[in-house]
């Protein structure tokens, strides 16, 4: 990254984003408020250039917080257009302008201004700053929508074997593997001890053997030994529990 002569600081919201383009004295040389469109984009655009005749990108570093979903098209369009563009730790920036100033009133047009402080001063940091590309920003989105699925997978799990424990605890007797597809589908057709025993053993065994007759690894399920554990099943199961329970399961 070559040493820039502007600094941009962005302050990003849902419709529109504030601007406070600073040089490396910290004067505030323009400032604005735009929309987040592709009209807003241009004319930032253009703000930027009519600093000086012979603005290059190389010339500028944009700094905006990331701050969920907002500051992405952003990020990519300014990105995409050859500007140096860092994607900012909100905590870091207010830790550092909690330090550098006293006020203590703070609108978007102060904190896109703190923005490009953080931008004077840490710049140097970020000397062999690339952007990164189109793939590498899609992989890191997918790889944080997986560990979004995995932390929801891990607290929804965590609440069905809680919710098991209600509907029928005897299940953890017959098998260690609670959560396992062939338990899950057995939980999913029979919701409730009440409703094994609606039926005859030969029905409800026929059904289990079906649900192990599948492609894939089974857990051995003993159709004998869990109808008679609910025929004596201590369940505290309710219509509205059996239909959060069914609606859990499939969502895992």
């Amino acid at each position: 990254m070559e040493t820039p002569n502007y600094f941009v600081g962005v302050d990003q919201s849902k419709n529109y984003f504030d601007v406070v383009v600073k040089n490396r004295d910290g004067k505030i040389l323009r400032k604005g408020k735009f929309s987040t469109s592709y009209d807003g984009f241009c004319k930032l655009e253009e703000l930027l250039f009519s600093l000086s005749e012979n603005c290059l990108h190389h010339n500028f570093i944009l700094g905006i917080e990331s701050t969920g979903s907002y500051h992405k098209t952003f990020l990519k369009f300014f990105m995409q257009r050859g500007f140096v563009v860092l994607e900012l730790n909100p905590l870091q920036v207010s830790n550092f302008s909690k330090g550098n100033t006293f006020r203590k009133t703070i609108n978007d047009q102060i904190s896109a201004a703190n923005i490009a402080d953080f931008l004077i001063q840490h710049y140097t940091k970020f000397i062999n700053y690339k952007s990164l590309s189109d793939e590498h920003l899609e992989l890191r989105e997918l790889t944080r929508l997986l560990s979004s699925r995995n932390k929801q997978i891990t607290v929804l799990k965590t609440w069905l074997k809680g919710q098991l424990f209600r509907i029928f605890p005897e299940i953890f007797t017959v098998t260690k593997s609670v959560l396992s597809k062939t338990v899950l589908q057995l939980l999913s057709l029979f919701t409730s001890p009440k409703h094994i025993i609606s039926l005859s053993f030969d029905e409800f065994s026929a059904q289990i053997h079906q649900l192990q007759s599948g492609r894939g690894r089974k857990i051995h399920i003993n159709a004998f030994k869990i109808y008679q554990l609910a025929k004596q099943s201590i369940s505290d199961s309710s219509k509205s529990l059996d239909s959060v329970l069914q609606d859990q399961i499939n969502l895992l």
